[in-house]
């Protein structure tokens, strides 16, 4: 069992390198979904709309506009133009949505996750996965030599 979990630990190092873009594609994905469905049934998102809203557009507009910013910033997060920056953007998006949620209901806690997420997303240092893991493999191999 020890052994088993050894190599787990170390099949999850070896790919440590790819966990931002993980996290970035799986936090796009998400958006894709929630866009999209913005865009195609707006009826279940507009009561998050404020009435004071509608002096500029219709509730269903505003909804499907939201929901088209999303697919949007969504592709450039999977793509990896801007992430960061899309990453706070969208931050700053689920904050303003979790105002509009009944604080600590299931909703409010899974968009406050994602917006934690998003955070750890937009403070990531952006790496090299190749130069980092051959940095890795480096200090590691010069850690088994002998010293002199």
């Amino acid at each position: 069992m020890h052994s088993t979990l050894g190599a787990f630990g170390r099949f999850l190092d070896k790919h440590s390198v790819h966990s931002i873009s993980v996290l970035r594609i799986f936090l796009g994905l998400v958006f894709l979904y929630f866009g999209w469905s913005s865009v195609t049934n707006p009826d279940v998102w507009i009561r998050l709309v404020p009435e004071w809203t509608n002096v500029f557009a219709s509730a269903t507009l505003l909804v499907r506009i939201h929901g088209v910013i999303e697919i949007a910033l969504g592709i450039l997060l999977i793509m990896n133009i801007g992430a960061r920056y899309v990453a706070f953007v969208l931050f700053l998006d689920l904050l303003h949505v979790l105002t509009l949620l009944d604080f600590l209901s299931s909703t409010w806690m899974r968009d406050f996750g994602l917006a934690g997420a998003l955070l750890s997303l937009a403070l990531a240092r952006p790496t090299n996965a190749i130069q980092t893991t051959n940095q890795n493999s480096d200090r590691m191999q010069s850690s088994n030599l002998p010293k002199v």
